[in-house]
């Protein structure tokens, strides 16, 4: 195999370990509740950590959408690999 092929093959499996561990998380939340979901325990997790003159401006910039953008742009950034 070539190493092209080897680490698109890795990639993918990547990916696809992560949606799975993802799926398990969240059927997990589902039966013990929603705040318990992989991504809002590690969104809220991040939002914490965010320093506080981003969190300003994403208010200023969202208003009160601000949250909601963050999470839904959450998988986006964890397939790019920026988190």
């Amino acid at each position: 195999m070539g190493k092209l092929r080897t680490a698109a093959v890795g990639a993918v499996t990547g990916l696809g370990s992560a949606a799975a561990a993802l799926a398990c998380g969240d059927l997990a939340a589902a039966l013990t509740g929603p705040t318990s979901a992989p991504v809002v325990v590690v969104g809220s997790a991040a939002i914490d950590l965010t320093p506080t003159w981003l969190k300003e401006f994403a208010v200023q910039r969202f208003g009160a959408h601000d949250k909601t953008v963050f999470f839904r742009s959450r998988p986006n950034r964890a397939s790019c690999g920026s988190e």
